[in-house]
């Protein structure tokens, strides 16, 4: 019983609105999974998310066995653990395309919190940058 009481929640937090770095991995003689989220509250497009010729090899060719660097994106929905990629792209002449369906390139949005792996290439067995910029203004 008892009588029912008015209650006010007020949530408090903050945004990360300055740049973010983080630094992937990559091996002399083989390939390395790096897995990451960019820490921001909204979605992105792939070209957003902070890819460039230095922290990402761009393959040689549409075909699997030119690619270098590949992204495999996550779903945010769903449960279990060892889950498969929803999506995996890699970038062959500055743009981006998607594994499923090479003919044309791609942009497509990467929603916020999404879990990524870049797996890097084998190449200079040095760290590479990845800096991501805010899309949000407060």
């Amino acid at each position: 019983g008892g009588t029912p009481t008015t209650m006010t929640q007020t949530l408090a937090g903050s945004l990360l609105v300055s740049k973010f770095t983080t630094y992937l991995s990559t091996h002399s003689t083989s390939q390395n999974d790096n897995y990451i989220s960019i820490p921001r509250a909204t979605d992105y497009t792939l070209s957003q998310l902070g890819f460039a010729d230095s922290n990402f090899v761009q393959s040689t060719s549409k075909l699997a066995g030119g690619r270098r660097d590949a992204l495999y994106v996550y779903s945010t929905t769903g449960t279990g653990i060892n889950r498969a990629a929803t999506k995996t792209y890699f970038k062959y002449s500055g743009l981006w395309y998607d594994t499923a369906g090479v003919s044309s390139a791609v942009d497509p949005v990467i929603p916020a919190g999404s879990a990524l792996c870049v797996r890097k290439y084998a190449s200079d067995g040095f760290d590479k940058p990845l800096t991501n910029l805010s899309n949000a203004s407060l």
